[in-house]
């Protein structure tokens, strides 16, 4: 199991499955996140290495089963330094924020369990 899926009941699992899409990136060195870019998934590393540099602090790096991105909420949240791709062929399973509606969201389920 993916540690960025650990915190999440068997059934919120199943829904979330459903509804991922799967990504790739090629080439290492890929910038995948903008400083201040708009938070509009949310997402776990399957295979690779990304960094993510915000200038200030020690590199931050997520690799395999690290999770990232925005937190169960409709809330509008906001990327913290630049990310990149490591190596080649990262590779990632996203949840997009679909709807600001609760109702046709993923975010409805993940918010009983934070």
């Amino acid at each position: 199991m993916l540690f960025g899926f650990l915190c999440l009941p068997c059934i919120i699992q199943v829904v979330a499955f459903s509804v991922m899409v799967f990504a790739v990136v090629e080439k290492a060195g890929t910038v995948v996140m903008n400083d201040g870019e708009e938070l509009d998934s949310w997402s776990v590393i399957i295979n690779g290495e990304v960094r993510v540099d915000d200038g200030i602090n020690q590199p931050l790096c997520l690799s395999w089963g690290d999770a990232f991105g925005i937190e169960p909420t409709m809330e509008k949240r906001f990327h913290k330094g630049v990310m990149r791709t490591v190596q080649d062929d990262c590779q990632f399973v996203c949840i997009t924020q679909v709807s600001k509606s609760p109702e046709n969201s993923l975010g409805k389920y993940l918010l009983f369990i934070r």
